[in-house]
């Protein structure tokens, strides 16, 4: 019976499964570029109700969708970076009606299961879905997996630390008795683990992960959006202009990849606008903060208890932030204690591939993971307590 591993980011989903070719977990590919051929493997979460000329819903998702809605083009409906912004049995006005969370997730997941079975020749009968350590909103997931066709007993879940554990372990052995801090910093979030490695590749997790929302590259983006509507003397409004994030995504990008990069430009209309890395640095520093806060409470945490520290794993495209490795080297670690995964936007998902085959019996129900969701949920600064309120009036709608 196949199995499908669901990383299910705020910016992008992943995929893998268990190749019958190879006998190892194997990402999945959503198609090939169409100027480089070059397989892509990032799902957006990107969704666009739209209608066909009957009057029907025809559902847009994926890179489909993403690419209308950074192009410019004026999209009505258009549900993007779902995570961010999803609560249980609250819905959403979607051509004029109501439209429950549950199932636009749900969407989400039915267009990555068609794409993937599409791609492996399979159909994929079970499902394992990955989410931050510190949530809230399992039962909504196993609702959407129910909706697209996985019934809760063939659902499991399972936390991202853990996940990006078992997806960096497929390539690269990390010695028994290590003690590992799991960094994992993505688009939406920020969530750190305390993880000690026994032998037969098993880890122990001794006290509740730390974590935050509304930190993570997304809401970099929005930093860098703001800093240049007001360069610009652009009207900032509750509905975003999804061409300009893009290019201040595109910034993020240069700057996290080429660590020699001093200075970037931005084109607003017929003006060239620059910016400098120190000025990036100060931009996104009340989100990199807070990261690395996070981290601080743990190691914090781990010297309360007096466990010993011997790998930091840096997982999430946040994670690739020069300012990031500056500032954890500053808290004491060393280079050769940073580890991380080349590819490290399918980590995740690779690694739900792998828990499952340790241990296909152990399966994370809702009521298993109760346990864990009590001892977390003070650890977080939920969604509810802070509030961002330029991004939360957003509500990730185009520009019109």
């Amino acid at each position: 019976m196949a199995r499908l591993s669901i990383d299910f980011g705020t910016s992008y989903c992943a995929a893998a499964w268990l190749s019958p070719e190879s006998g190892k977990p194997e990402a999945i590919s959503f198609g090939a570029d169409e100027y480089n051929n070059n397989k892509y493997y990032k799902f957006p979460s990107a969704l666009i109700y739209a209608k066909d000329q009957a009057g029907n819903e025809d559902v847009i998702v994926g890179k489909q969708a993403y690419n209308q809605i950074i192009s410019g083009k004026s999209c009505k409906n258009v549900c993007y970076k779902i995570k961010s912004e999803m609560r249980p049995q609250v819905t959403r006005q979607i051509n004029g009606s109501p439209k429950r969370y549950e199932q636009i997730v749900a969407d989400l997941f039915k267009a990555i299961k068609k794409r993937a079975s599409d791609s492996c020749k399979q159909d994929f009968e079970e499902v394992t879905i990955t989410h931050p350590a510190n949530f809230e909103y399992q039962q909504l997931l196993i609702d959407a997996a129910d909706i697209a066709g996985w019934p809760e007993n063939k659902v499991t879940l399972l936390e991202e630390p853990i996940a990006a554990i078992y997806g960096f372990s497929i390539n690269q052995q990390i010695p028994d008795n290590s003690g590992l801090v799991v960094f994992d910093y993505g688009g939406g979030t920020i969530d750190v683990t305390y993880l000690f490695k026994k032998s037969n590749n098993e880890f122990k997790w001794f006290f509740p992960p730390k974590g935050e929302s509304k930190c993570g590259g997304e809401y970099i983006d929005l930093e860098l959006y703001r800093y240049f509507c007001k360069l610009a003397k652009l009207e900032m409004s509750d509905l975003i202009n999804y061409e300009l994030l893009n290019k201040c995504r595109a910034i993020k990008i240069n700057f996290s990849t080429d660590q020699f990069l001093t200075s970037d430009r931005i084109s607003i209309g017929d003006t060239i606008y620059a910016i400098s890395r120190n000025k990036f640095n100060e931009l996104i520093q009340i989100k990199t903060d807070r990261a690395i806060d996070v981290l601080s409470k743990v190691l914090q945490e781990c010297k309360n208890q007096d466990k010993t520290i011997d790998y930091l794993l840096l997982n999430g495209g946040s994670s690739k932030l020069p300012i990031i490795k500056e500032s954890i080297l500053k808290l004491g670690f060393n280079e050769d204690q940073l580890i991380s995964f080349d590819g490290e936007d399918i980590a995740v998902a690779l690694g739900g591939v792998a828990k499952y085959i340790e241990n296909s019996q152990n399966k994370t129900t809702l009521k298993e993971k109760e346990n864990i969701s009590k001892l977390v949920h003070n650890q977080r600064v939920s969604d509810l307590k802070f509030k961002d309120p330029i991004f939360d009036n957003f509500n990730f709608r185009k520009k019109i």
